[in-house]
């Protein structure tokens, strides 16, 4: 089920029950909330795709090549490295199935050289992810807590980039995020300098929130 399909099935079910609970503040706190979140997640996903938009952003990218098993990292259009994976058992193919055209920034604050439309797209997309994934992990242990009386909120998505990525993050990790061609929005911390075992993976802003929706409806029905 699309995004905007599930928000509006979603949306009717709690409307049902505030007309057969019209008590219950909790159920308005959480309809307004995720009308919100819904919101924020669409104006995530046009800046997204403004910033893919950017000139420079065609001169900027990294290459993957699954015959040579070479990293190569364009800016401005010229290589600016390139690295060759190191891995196990290079007997094994690598099979390039999709590729996705991402692009990961640490945000910069607001200087008179980086007040450009890009870096302020930057700092957009960043303070917005930030807010997100803040005010839906709230949302979701109120849906799971307040009004279901569970004692502990199920892990999903939302709660995993608020918990492990941006509220507890790993020390010397750097505040990056990422903007992708995918169907699942920008992302939080796609670049990882720390050893890192390929978990607490961002799946994207889109496909979180179509989580956090499924889970409501589950809870509602």
């Amino acid at each position: 089920m699309e995004l905007d399909e599930l928000y509006q099935k979603v949306r009717a079910r709690i409307f049902d029950l505030m007309e057969e609970n019209p008590k219950n503040k909790t159920l308005e706190e959480i309809q307004v909330s995720l009308e919100v979140l819904y919101t924020r997640c669409k104006e995530l996903v046009e800046l997204n795709n403004a910033y893919l938009s950017l000139p420079e952003m065609n001169q900027n990218y990294t290459y993957f090549d699954p015959k040579t098993e070479i990293y190569t990292e364009y800016v401005g259009g010229k290589v600016a490295n390139s690295r060759k994976l190191n891995r196990a058992s290079k007997d094994v193919p690598i099979e390039l199935v999709s590729s996705v055209n991402l692009h990961f920034f640490v945000p910069q604050p607001l200087t008179f050289e980086n007040n450009t439309e890009r870096y302020n797209i930057e700092r957009q997309i960043a303070e917005m992810l930030d807010n997100f994934y803040y005010k839906a992990s709230r949302t979701w242990d109120i849906i799971e807590k307040t009004l279901c009386g569970k004692k502990k909120s199920k892990f999903i998505g939302v709660k995993r980039v608020r918990n492990k990525l941006l509220e507890h993050a790993t020390l010397g990790e750097l505040n990056s995020y990422g903007a992708t061609d995918s169907k699942n929005g920008p992302t939080v911390k796609p670049l990882r300098k720390t050893p890192w075992d390929g978990s607490d993976l961002d799946n994207g802003v889109i496909k979180n929130m179509k989580e956090l929706l499924e889970n409501t409806l589950s809870r509602l029905t």
